[in-house]
């Protein structure tokens, strides 16, 4: 997936699985509450087609696409961790 600039990030911007606040301007990045890796894609397709990737992962545990105005489209992911 193309990286592209975050001009209007916000650094009220929170995770999209649990809402705590992500400081970073750069994503992919992993929250730091609980631990899904958060990715930012320019178009609702990209999004989609990372979501088919990771659905492919039976461990895999998924946000639902949201679009974020300046942003653009957030998905959180991580493996289900079984101890």
């Amino acid at each position: 997936m193309a990286l592209h600039d975050f001009e209007n990030y916000d650094d009220r911007f929170s995770c999209p699985n649990c809402a705590e606040a992500l400081p970073f301007n750069t994503f992919p990045q992993t929250c730091d509450e609980c631990g899904f890796r958060v990715e930012v894609f320019k178009s609702r397709e990209e999004a989609g087609v990372a979501l088919k990737h990771l659905a492919l992962d039976p461990d895999a545990i998924t946000t639902s696409p949201s679009h974020v105005y300046g942003l653009g489209w957030v998905v959180g992911h991580t493996r289900l961790l079984l101890v």
